[in-house]
């Protein structure tokens, strides 16, 4: 189930970039270079949602399993999250834990 979320929300942004990628390209084309700047600037925030969004995720998956090494069983996550698919994993993390 998890694996389901994280999967949908990450289909969902790269089918944004390329819709966006496509906008743009198309704007550009077609000659309306300001619309064509506005959509090139929301692909730029799009790029940086979702490397934010995969690194997040990664560190904090990286930063328990080095905890894990070093015997250090003190490690608690949050418990509320707003993406559904990482409260899921934490709440996973911290029993593990």
């Amino acid at each position: 189930m998890v694996n389901k979320k994280f999967y949908f929300i990450l289909i969902l942004r790269i089918l944004l970039l390329v819709g966006s990628t496509i906008a743009t390209t198309l704007l550009f084309m077609k000659g309306s270079i300001l619309f064509a700047i506005l959509f090139c600037v929301l692909l730029f925030i799009l790029i940086f949602n979702l490397i934010h969004f995969l690194n997040r995720t990664n560190k904090d998956i990286a930063y328990h399993l080095k905890a894990m090494i070093n015997e250090d069983f003190t490690l608690s996550f949050k418990k509320r999250r707003k993406n559904k698919s990482a409260q899921e994993l934490y709440k996973t993390l911290s029993v593990l834990n």
